[in-house]
């Protein structure tokens, strides 16, 4: 069975559906009450991973860990640094601590390309190049990265970090928006004034949440890709204005954007090489950005009744 953490999310929602169409057994643990619409048939359980035990029932039966939980994001992390380590790091490394005692031997972890690597020291990125974090965010997983290397060594336990850039999809439009994409489109579909940080330079790697669950399975399946840590990602930046650009052209419809003064927090550009994971499994994107915004925004439509 797989233990999927943060399955109510973005990523966490995809990978259900794709777990259950693989007919996967998945049990998915969340901090809410109330499953989300649209999960399948797996089991989910409302639990705070930030206070689980190795001998919770969560663990029963389970031989793979994906997590994917986390109490923050790079902005949020910022406003109170203390809590984003403590509720993190306990959280990951409670997970850690019943994998060792239970004996679940695959941990399976979404890290963040955009915020680990700081400012590169070259483009595109490889895993082997400086780690210099521009946020609390940033430093916290690079640090559970860590520690999964530090179980794996001393505990057998095969633990892969993912090191995942920019997706995007359909997913994004449950509740609030999220993403840049996603945030672009819903805008240029309300009329409503887009603020960018910055003055729209900053570039991204920006890739379809398709290929990004492609690239999960990959990294979940026999015979198993060494632990360590992979970058995923397409390898191609693109900038913000660039963006604004393609999301004119897609949608046909006005969007006022207005610019504010740039975060310290951002990075000015960053964009990966993915070849270590390339050459462990055999992946490559295969989904163009602008078509990927088309599908995205039909998405946005059907969900707003084609408005």
């Amino acid at each position: 069975m797989i233990l999927v953490t943060g399955g109510t999310g973005f990523l966490g929602s995809a990978l259900l559906r794709t777990l259950d169409a693989q007919q996967s057994a998945v049990r998915c643990v969340g901090f809410q009450s109330r499953r989300h619409a649209g999960r399948g048939t797996q089991e989910y359980v409302a639990t705070d991973l930030r206070q689980v035990d190795p001998d919770s029932a969560i663990f029963d039966s389970v031989d793979t860990i994906v997590h994917l939980a986390s109490t923050t994001i790079p902005e949020t992390s910022m406003a109170d640094m203390p809590f984003d380590a403590r509720s993190n790091l306990d959280m990951a490394l409670r997970l850690l601590e019943a994998a060792r005692v239970r004996g679940i031997k695959h941990f399976l972890f979404a890290s963040s390309a955009g915020t680990v690597y700081g400012d590169p020291v070259r483009l595109p990125t490889r895993e082997t190049d400086p780690t210099d974090p521009w946020s609390s965010y940033g430093v916290v997983k690079l640090m559970i990265e860590k520690y999964i290397g530090l179980y794996a060594r001393l505990h057998g336990i095969r633990g892969i970090s993912l090191r995942i850039s920019n997706p995007y999809g359909s997913g994004q439009f449950l509740g609030a928006p999220i993403g840049v994409l996603a945030r672009l489109l819903q805008h240029a579909h309300d009329g409503t004034d887009f603020r960018v940080w910055g003055d729209g330079s900053i570039v991204r790697d920006y890739f379809h949440v398709d290929d990004l669950m492609r690239a999960m399975l990959l990294a979940l399946a026999e015979p198993a890709i060494p632990s360590g840590v992979y970058n995923v990602a397409a390898g191609r930046g693109t900038s913000i204005n660039e963006l604004i650009a393609l999301v004119r052209e897609v949608t046909g419809r006005a969007l006022t954007v207005h610019y504010e003064p740039a975060r310290r927090i951002d990075v000015p550009k960053i964009w990966l090489d993915a070849t270590k994971f390339r050459a462990a499994t055999g992946w490559r994107p295969t989904i163009e950005l602008e078509d990927g915004v088309r599908d995205l925004w039909r998405n946005l439509l059907a969900t707003r009744g084609g408005r």
